[in-house]
């Protein structure tokens, strides 16, 4: 199959992670790969609009706590999550089926409660796929759209799904980056050479140290550096401390595939300007 090997990573990588929170005690979980002949009854019978062919598959099972009807029904959701707050942020399997969605392939969850999940992706193969630059797979990265030209960007977040996601968004866009999930470890980085940097990006809610912690720490270190904080809510108290520590832009996560790109190309201005 024709497949971006950043988002491949992606996708394995965040349903990796799913099934590994699924079985918080340990448990089993297994992943198989094969070529299936899709024909023209089944096209006919899923909610998708696929040719009948050959097909990559791959499945991910796992044997841990399943699902019930009703979060199968919104699992695909962005933002929807059965985790505890702080533990996840809904953004796995939304990403994993739009990058699926853009490769002209399928996928299906079945789950059960106390019985386990097995996620199946089927992809075209090299000779039916339509072309990346064609396909609806990053929609941040549309024709048109503002570009980088190898600014460096560091991102800070502890959540390694989002982390993934918006990593692999800002280098289809032309950037350099940098990401880490300790944020002291990424500072005491930043410090040994703080102009290696253009523009830092960081979570606000993150064990140990906040963003606005990271953000007046960067500043201290260079007090010009651009900074965004993201957040999953983002309320008054945080705009107006971040805006008294000179945080140029706060963002809200559920906005952060649409407008992160923007936003970026926005602070550092004209691809050539890195400072």
């Amino acid at each position: 199959a024709l497949f971006d090997p950043s988002q491949l990573h992606q996708v394995v990588m965040n349903l990796a992670l799913n099934a590994r929170d699924a079985m918080p005690e340990g448990g089993r979980l297994t992943f198989s790969t094969g070529i299936v002949l899709l024909d023209e009854d089944y096209c006919r019978r899923i909610p998708y609009a696929l040719s009948p062919g050959s097909y990559l598959r791959m499945s991910v099972e796992d044997s841990g706590m399943g699902m019930d009807q009703e979060t199968l029904l919104r699992v695909f959701e962005p933002f929807f999550t059965t985790k505890a707050v702080g533990q996840g942020t809904g953004l796995g399997l939304a990403v994993v089926h739009g990058i699926v969605a853009g490769h002209s392939g399928t996928i299906a969850v079945d789950s059960a409660p106390g019985a386990g999940t097995r996620v199946t992706v089927d992809l075209p193969l090299a000779e039916a796929a339509v072309p990346l630059a064609a396909s609806a797979a990053a929609p941040a990265v549309a024709a048109g759209a503002h570009r980088g030209s190898g600014q460096r960007l560091l991102y800070i977040d502890d959540d390694e799904v989002v982390a993934l996601t918006a990593c692999a968004l800002l280098r289809r866009l032309g950037y350099r980056v940098s990401s880490s999930g300790d944020p002291r470890q990424a500072l005491q980085d930043l410090a040994r050479d703080p102009g290696g940097v253009d523009l830092v990006v960081t979570d606000y809610n993150m064990p140990g140290m906040s963003g606005l912690a990271v953000a007046a720490e960067v500043l201290r270190l260079r007090p010009a550096l651009p900074v965004v904080i993201t957040s999953g809510h983002v309320s008054d108290a945080l705009l107006q401390q971040a805006r008294e520590l000179g945080v140029r832009r706060v963002l809200l996560k559920e906005y952060l595939q649409e407008q992160l790109g923007e936003l970026v190309f926005e602070l550092l201005g004209e691809p050539g300007a890195a400072r």
